[in-house]
């Protein structure tokens, strides 16, 4: 067969981690997204509730519940130190630490928010909507960083490794 090209000089190498061996989990409530950093894996519900789950000898056990969103939860961000932040399917943002809520932004966007991703230093959350903005935040405290209007509805987002 033919081989896949090599990748250009000074490129990173991609390395894929499989987990094979876990146990399935059942949960109650069917799930909308998904987010996960170190052995933390928050899972978003159609019920307005964010679970969580923690990695431990090959298995995932349950860490608690985030509640307090009203809508169903539409995209989640893993923080440092167990923080989890996400929004809903009717534009509200919220965060929790350790299934705690630690802060709320009620009508943050007049439609639905669709991604979030934390910085790699865990300070900024994105939070990127159907009204095509991108809404940058302190992870600690929600406080606006700054609105960067794109224009389109913003289906995916991510950081570099460098900010």
């Amino acid at each position: 067969g033919s081989r896949p090209p090599s990748p250009p000089a000074g490129a990173r190498q991609v390395k894929t981690a499989v987990f094979t061996g876990l146990k399935p989990l059942n949960l109650d409530s069917q799930m909308a997204c998904l987010a996960s950093r170190g052995d933390l894996l928050a899972a978003g519900g159609f019920d307005g509730v964010a679970r969580l789950f923690r990695l431990e000898s090959r298995e995932l056990k349950e860490a608690g519940a985030c509640s307090g969103l009203s809508g169903w939860v539409t995209c989640l961000a893993c923080g440092e130190g167990g923080l989890v932040a996400g929004a809903d399917s009717q534009g509200n943002a919220m965060a929790w630490r350790g299934g705690k809520p630690l802060w709320s932004r009620k009508a943050l966007s007049p439609s639905w928010l669709r991604k979030a991703a934390a910085s790699p230093d865990g300070a900024t959350l994105a939070l990127a909507g159907r009204d095509g903005i991108l809404r940058l935040l302190a992870m600690d405290s929600g406080a606006t960083r700054a609105e960067l209007p794109i224009g389109d509805d913003l289906m995916a987002l991510a950081w570099s490794r460098d900010g």
